[in-house]
């Protein structure tokens, strides 16, 4: 067999590879969300993709290992562009990030609402403090400001008072969407209930965004 044959039949498997990873994606948008860290985050939305049997053609997570949020905006920026490249874009890029201490947090989101009128979709999914406090609207709804005490920052602050109401938690447990998903309405409400009340204090602590990423993940199959 000749060198062109070989080409062209490496051509056609290379293309029937790619057929077969697209005929695999369910016909809703396809999404990029990248995460905060390489723990909590992105266990929690890799577990809630697997809950909901969303099609991980379509709903990608980013194991990232940026903590500053301009920096992992850019990260972002730079997976997206890596997927139009090969004819596969996400049509939504979800950036989850913390306020805690972060000097580029206000930067941070004035880029991404830069980008909303670009053909990819970009969003940042705050919480103020911390992801931990969407974890503890799971259990009571508190709209009390989180600040630094001590040595501890913010976030360390809603870390303690979770791990008083969720035993066992840690920042690499596995399994938390699942064991808190009966609770999972009721941290919705609360998440809508701290925003308005910010809202009305002139205040974004303590607030989050990750209900509303949470519901689009969850509707997605519907």
């Amino acid at each position: 067999m000749g060198s062109d044959d070989l080409h062209h039949k490496r051509k056609r498997r290379g293309a029937a590879n790619l057929s077969r990873k697209l005929g695999n994606r369910k016909p809703y948008a396809k999404i990029l969300i990248v995460c905060e860290g390489s723990k909590t985050e992105p266990l929690y939305f890799k577990e809630l993709i697997r809950h909901h049997k969303l099609a991980s053609a379509n709903v990608v997570v980013d194991q990232n290992v940026e903590t500053c949020p301009l920096k992992l905006f850019r990260h972002a920026k730079k997976i997206a562009k890596e997927h139009i490249k090969i004819g596969m874009p996400f049509d939504q890029v979800y950036c989850v990030f913390d306020k805690d201490s972060h000097v580029h947090y206000e930067e941070a989101k004035r880029s991404i609402a830069s980008m909303a009128n670009k053909t990819t979709v970009y969003k940042a999914i705050t919480s103020v403090p911390s992801f931990e406090y969407w974890l503890l609207l799971h259990f009571k709804n508190t709209t009390k400001p989180f600040d630094r005490a001590g040595k501890k920052s913010p976030a360390d602050v809603v870390l303690s008072e979770l791990k008083s109401e969720y035993i066992g938690y840690s920042k690499a447990k596995k399994n938390v969407y699942s064991e808190l998903i009966d609770k999972l309405d009721e941290a919705i409400k609360n998440a809508e209930l701290s925003r308005k009340s910010a809202l009305e204090l002139g205040t974004d602590n303590p607030s989050t965004e990750v209900d509303g990423l949470v519901i689009a993940l969850r509707e997605l199959n519907n």
